[in-house]
């Protein structure tokens, strides 16, 4: 290999890149888990992490599967409530969210081969399958309120203005809008026609859905009633969608060649994966 060829290899793997995809918000909700799975490992919280014995705990501490005496078919139906409060510009507002769900559904199946607790030795292995939800992602919110500060589209003329240029996903939509205009008396090329001190009634939605299910296959065993080991194959899948309305209003008629607009955003996030957890108790 000669050095040019070298030199340049060198440079596609050093050299500092920028990618953008993920945002901090992101990685943290994606990140995080919540308590769910059966009722059982939801009404204490997930200590059964800890103890064992529970179909949710293959996907927290796969040694748990150990403890099983017998085998068990479980199946955890789930009705989760959302409620949120907002305030805003001195207004309250609230949303509820609904969701119909299942927080499980495995197999454990339990093979004994010792009858005598007091030896030691092997006393039964155990197989586990199927699923548990660890987040769910069902939300929604609401807030409005009168404003006469500022507005979205100062966030859109902040940005043509300081680029020169419109931004396809967000000044250029309000451009093609007529919401901002070009301008050839000022200094800045582009104006809206929200003058300061003029009231706009400003309202979002946001209502978001989906969660994170893994579905686990399981193998422990349990030595001297001692020693609980265990391993879970997990595989992971995730779906989250975001359908946000942001809206004003001249609901007091006082801004010329306004009367209200939509700023609509959706967000749908798919990701899979594949971990391999080992456990003991």
């Amino acid at each position: 290999m000669n050095r040019t060829i070298r030199f340049l290899i060198y440079c596609v793997f050093f050299l500092p890149l920028v990618v953008q995809a993920q945002s901090d918000v992101d990685a943290l909700r994606y990140s995080q888990t919540n308590i769910a799975g059966t009722a059982r490992f939801t009404a204490m919280a997930g200590a059964f992490g800890a103890l064992g014995g529970d179909f949710s705990t293959l996907s927290w501490n796969p040694a748990g599967i150990a403890i099983y005496r017998k085998s068990e078919f479980t199946f955890s139906p789930s009705l989760y409530v959302e409620k949120s409060n907002s305030d805003f510009l001195n207004n309250s507002s609230n949303a509820l969210k609904y969701n119909f769900n299942f927080g499980n559904l495995g197999l454990v199946y339990t093979q004994k081969l010792s009858n005598n607790d007091t030896s030691y030795g092997w006393k039964n292995w155990n197989f586990g399958i199927g699923f548990n939800r660890l987040n769910n992602f069902h939300t929604k919110t609401y807030y409005e309120g009168m404003n006469s500060q500022n507005s979205l589209l100062d966030y859109f003329l902040q940005q043509a203005n300081m680029n020169g240029n419109l931004d396809p996903f967000y000044g250029q939509l309000a451009y093609n809008a007529y919401l901002i205009n070009t301008d050839t008396t000022s200094a800045d090329p582009y104006i809206k026609d929200q003058q300061p001190g003029q009231s706009l009634l400003q309202r979002r939605t946001s209502t978001t859905r989906g969660a994170n299910n893994e579905i686990v296959i399981s193998f422990g065993g349990n030595y001297s009633n001692t020693l609980y080991l265990g391993a879970t194959l997990g595989l992971s899948s995730l779906r989250y969608l975001e359908e946000s309305i942001y809206e004003e209003v001249d609901k007091n008629n006082e801004v010329t060649n306004l009367n209200n607009y939509q700023f609509n955003q959706n967000v749908t996030t798919h990701a899979y994966g594949i971990n391999l957890k080992p456990g003991v108790v």
